[in-house]
């Protein structure tokens, strides 16, 4: 595999990652500006991530997938 060929996947994975982002956001009916704080991010840096322009470090991940699960718990609890 040669260096671009990498580069590009990559690039391709994060934008996929990216919009993927953006659906679940969109799910739990979150604005950039609301769920940015609940990640510890800013919400330029989340914009960047959904956007697929930035690399979202492995960290940020896990805290996505975590704090999406959060609020979804959240607002099931709450309609019991």
């Amino acid at each position: 595999m040669t260096t671009s060929t990498f580069e590009e996947r990559y690039a391709a994975e994060c934008r996929t990652l990216g919009r993927t982002y953006r659906l679940v956001r969109h799910a739990v009916g979150l604005h950039q500006r609301e769920l940015a704080p609940r990640l510890g991010i800013s919400h330029s840096t989340l914009s960047k991530y959904e956007r697929g322009s930035t690399a979202q470090p492995l960290d940020f991940r896990h805290r996505f997938a975590r704090v999406a699960a959060d609020i979804i718990l959240e607002r099931r609890a709450a309609t019991r």
